[in-house]
């Protein structure tokens, strides 16, 4: 493993989460619940957001036990693919603000490799993209 990252893990175990405000916590909560009633789409998201999770999991204990071996992986490839794409239109916020808003959902996938072995890793996630509208 290079001095690089072993500084930086060094740095992320020191980092601990901040509490998230209750603002933060009832919009989370208004969402999961939105997300709920979205059928079989939103289930298949949460599935696979799960499912990278898991793999982020399995991928970190398989590292751990593998730079103890003397195996220093390095990232080789990362690709970014766009699955869907939807607009939202003209949302009010809370503020009482319009703006135009874009739901991008992607799939990310990162490839290390240590010469021999070749190690990939996927996970989902959505973009969001705000403009602000002037209205007349």
């Amino acid at each position: 493993m290079n001095y690089e990252l072993q500084e930086l893990e060094a740095e992320l175990k020191r980092l601990r989460p901040r509490a998230p405000s209750e603002l933060c916590e009832a919009r989370v909560a208004a969402a999961l619940a939105k997300a709920s009633s979205t059928g079989v789409w939103g289930r298949a998201w949460r599935l696979l957001a799960l499912s990278g999770v898991a793999a982020a999991l399995a991928l970190a204990v398989g590292l751990t036990k593998t730079t103890s071996a003397n195996a220093a992986l390095s990232p080789v490839a990362v690709e970014n693919e766009v699955c869907d794409t939807h607009e939202d239109g003209v949302v009010k916020l809370a503020d009482g603000s319009k703006v135009w808003r874009t739901r991008i959902q992607y799939v990310d996938t990162v490839r290390w490799s240590d010469g021999g072995r070749t190690l990939t890793m996927t996970t989902p996630r959505e973009e969001l993209r705000i403009v602000p509208l002037v209205v007349y």
